[in-house]
């Protein structure tokens, strides 16, 4: 009796040793592109997320709504911002997120904090970006109400 052995060709490997395809800086190229041609669209999706926000806020400081539903929702926020290329907007959701730890820790929760967070993420997130400076005194003033 013999035996015959079957080595399965794999495409992905032989296009690896090849090296055929798409050079690294032209997909990031492209990808930015891309993303850049929808900006427009995801700026009103991430917009509609923070919409969410706001009426949780109120049950939240009273106790009447898990805050972990806000974390969740600015957690999200902080994902799909960084990755469609508002990281300005990424970076307000964090400080958000910071901001309900610290007062989880206290358990002691503050509406307005919270409602200058969601106002931020607002102005941070439009089709056309804000200048530099703006965002940054934006989220130079997060960090202050974040103390």
């Amino acid at each position: 009796m013999s035996v015959k052995y079957h080595r399965p060709r794999y495409e992905l490997a032989a296009q690896v040793r090849k090296g055929t395809g798409l050079a690294v800086p032209e997909a990031v190229s492209r990808a930015e592109a891309n993303v850049e041609a929808m900006r427009e669209d995801l700026a009103r999706d991430l917009a509609a997320k923070v919409e969410t926000l706001e009426p949780l806020l109120e049950p939240v400081v009273v106790g009447s709504q898990d805050p972990r539903a806000v974390y969740d929702l600015a957690e999200g926020l902080i994902a799909v911002a960084g990755a469609c290329g508002f990281s300005d907007a990424a970076r307000a959701a964090h400080s958000l997120c910071e901001l309900l730890d610290r007062m989880a820790t206290r358990e002691a929760y503050d509406t307005e904090p919270l409602m200058v967070h969601v106002r931020a993420l607002r102005l941070l997130i439009q089709p056309a970006p804000l200048p530099k400076e703006a965002s940054e005194q934006i989220l130079s003033g997060l960090d202050k109400v974040c103390g």
